[in-house]
């Protein structure tokens, strides 16, 4: 529909309002016209366009228009009694044909007539049907609606301001007749494009030769105008042309960076992927609090709309909840680094981003196998899972960082790069330190009283690393938070797992049971974060490719630490200093080229106000194909009889290009 077309930016260059086709059944002829049937299917085509299509409102008639002495007039026979119908006004309407311009096309003439009827309306000119000198003697135009169009003629709307509208037919020999009614597109109000820092351009063909030669004429065609927003080219390209097995994809700020990218693959420079039979499991990780920062997913919230539209329900969602709008504190002037870092503000925070980034790669068709989130960040990957609804997840993440903040402080932390069992060893001798959580095989991370963490510090033999925070979390500090949070957990409503989820608290899967525990939630405040075991069951469950889903790749590093497997994909998806959707689209492009399922490219560009642009053409790798040639016996001398087989169905075809 046209309202569809416009929402999705296509370049619309005509409207059909009717159409119709019949057929002329028995004639005098095999190519004999039937008057009646032509009549029939115009008239058809005119009520099909509705009342509000009068005839008297089209001012072109693109006609079938072989020039012949017997069709041309049954053909404008038949238009003028089904015109008749509604004027009895004569030769307000041009009439013509293609063919007088480029010949007969046969089975393309109708779609020549229609290419001829949108140029017509796109240059407000109606061409001439060329060497008119004089018309057929049989028609008496001045008794029609129509005049030839001899000469080129300015195509006025009618009134000033009505669209111009044309008809088409088109008949085929043997009795098939065609009419459509075409109107020009409505006239486009100024879009509103959305400012992009990244534009990624997939490239796609059925073989790698081809791939590489498109790269090229892109290239060649976006250094035609190197200081253009290539926002259009960059829709046109990757929504409106048919995706192959062989591809790849590139991103830029601008086209120059684009251009760099193209001219590498049409160099051989860059390897092009292929579509993968089997798509690999993939694994959601959800970074846990530490994450956060001031601005975090702001080049996002500003430049891809679907991100904007999910944040935005969170803070909606979370205002009842927070004492600060949550929008304040991730975007406010400035950034308030001293507000995103409260407990209280930081959590519901991570959760919101979180969100955004699930439902923008859930758009693009990326969507996760397996699911796991370390500390507050396990919140974000039930609600992923399908466990909690969104409200429900908002209102668990504001209450969890509230009742956090509000345990006692003067709390420490630290990591200790070692093992567990040297961590717990060391630990048996400093019982006010307790390990908060079990990230990599050297990655410890230790809390308790201020004190005691220096002092364990201090004692150790084993590197460690202090962490700037203002309490000591999973620690017996949280004890306060436990039963409110338990209280909230037993209150809502939780379904089983649509999508498998590890629970941190015991570093396997959750189950229909412990999913729905309200002590497993509590007491995963209190407890430490068993991470790499749940990574691990992660990996055993066939995970190859992990998208970190969070403001700082955090468990990132601490999962190639775990899974050193250099087969093993990891895709992060913002990162402190570096522009957010450039980011993200580095992350896209390199899931796409390695194959990884299909990417839904018009959600990568829905609500950015882009359109359908002119841009190459597939590049096609021509073959010549020859006719086969005969091989045939010689013929018996005279008198003989040829025995042995019969003289047609019996010969030998062989394909001219194998016949040497």
């Amino acid at each position: 529909p046209l309202a569809d077309a416009l929402r999705d930016g296509d370049r619309v260059r005509g409207v059909i309002k009717g159409s119709a086709v019949n057929h002329g059944g028995r004639s005098s002829g095999l190519t004999v016209p039937n008057s009646t049937a032509q009549h029939d299917v115009i008239s058809a085509a005119l009520a099909d366009a509705g009342a509000g299509v009068g005839v008297e409102s089209i001012g072109m008639v693109e006609a079938h228009g072989t020039g012949t002495s017997l069709g041309d007039p049954i053909e404008v026979d038949g238009l003028t009694r089904a015109w008749r119908r509604q004027t009895d006004r004569t030769q307000f309407c041009a009439i013509g044909s293609l063919k007088s311009n480029i010949g007969h096309l046969e089975p393309a003439a109708g779609l020549a007539g229609l290419v001829k009827v949108l140029l017509a309306m796109e240059h407000e000119q109606i061409p001439p049907t060329l060497h008119v000198t004089r018309p057929n003697d049989h028609i008496r135009f001045e008794d029609t609606p129509f005049y030839v169009a001899d000469r080129s003629i300015p195509w006025l709307r009618k009134d000033g301001e009505s669209p111009r509208r044309a008809a088409l037919s088109a008949f085929g020999m043997g009795g098939v007749n065609a009419h459509v009614i075409i109107e020009e597109p409505p006239v486009v109000a100024a879009r509103r494009s959305v400012p992009q820092d990244s534009h990624v351009l997939r490239v796609s063909g059925t073989t790698e030769e081809a791939v590489r030669d498109l790269a090229t004429s892109y290239a060649r065609h976006l250094g035609a105008a190197p200081d253009e927003d290539p926002g259009d080219f960059t829709f046109t390209a990757n929504t409106g042309r048919a995706s192959h097995r062989y591809r790849t994809a590139v991103t830029g700020a601008n086209a120059g960076e684009l251009i760099s990218g193209l001219t590498a693959v049409a160099e051989s420079g860059r390897p092009v992927g292929r579509l993968a039979n089997q798509p690999e499991t993939g694994a959601f990780l959800f970074t846990g609090q530490g994450s956060q920062y001031s601005g975090m997913g702001r080049g996002l919230y500003a430049t891809e709309p679907l991100f904007r539209a999910a944040v935005d329900e969170c803070a909606e969602l979370a205002g009842p909840f927070c004492e600060r709008p949550l929008l304040d504190v991730l975007f406010g002037d400035g950034g308030d680094q001293e507000a995103i870092d409260q407990t209280r503000f930081a959590q519901v925070g991570i959760v919101a981003v979180q969100v955004g980034l699930v439902r923008l790669l859930e758009s693009w068709g990326i969507r996760p196998d397996l699911v796991i989130g370390h500390s507050v960040g396990e919140l974000s990957a039930a609600w992923a899972a399908g466990v909690l609804s969104l409200p429900d997840v908002m209102r668990w993440a504001a209450l969890r960082g509230r009742l956090m903040q509000a345990c006692p402080t003067g709390g420490a932390m630290a990591v200790v790069h070692a093992d567990a069992d040297s961590v717990r060893t060391a630990l048996s001798a400093h019982p006010e330190v307790e390990a908060a959580a079990y990230n990599a095989p050297r990655s410890v991370t230790v809390s308790g009283p201020e004190a005691a963490v220096e002092a364990f510090c201090r004692a150790t033999s084993h590197r460690t690393t202090r962490l700037t925070v203002s309490h000591a979390f999973h620690s017996a500090a949280m004890e306060g938070a436990l039963a409110p949070f338990a209280d909230a957990v037993a209150a809502t409503q939780l379904s089983s797992p649509r999508v498998p989820l590890i629970s941190t608290l015991s570093g396997d899967w959750h189950t229909a049971s412990t999913v729905t525990d309200p002590r497993v939630w509590a007491e995963s405040i209190r407890r430490p974060v068993l991470f790499s075991d749940g990574l691990a069951r992660v990996r055993e469950a066939g995970a190859r490719v992990f998208w970190e889903i969070g403001p700082t790749p955090v468990l990132t590093t601490l999962g190639r630490a775990c899974l050193p497997d250099p087969g093993l994909r990891w895709s992060h998806t913002l990162r402190r200093g570096h522009t957010d959707q450039r980011q993200l689209h580095d992350a896209l492009v390199t899931h796409y080229n390695h194959g990884q399922a299909e990417v839904r490219w018009h959600a990568v560009h829905q609500g950015k106000g882009q359109r359908t642009t002119t841009i190459p053409t597939y590049p096609f790798e021509r073959r010549r194909l020859t006719a086969p040639s005969i091989l045939t016996a010689p013929l018996p001398p005279t008198g003989e009889t040829r025995t042995g087989g019969h003289p047609l169905f019996d010969r030998h075809y062989v394909n001219g290009n194998e016949a040497s």
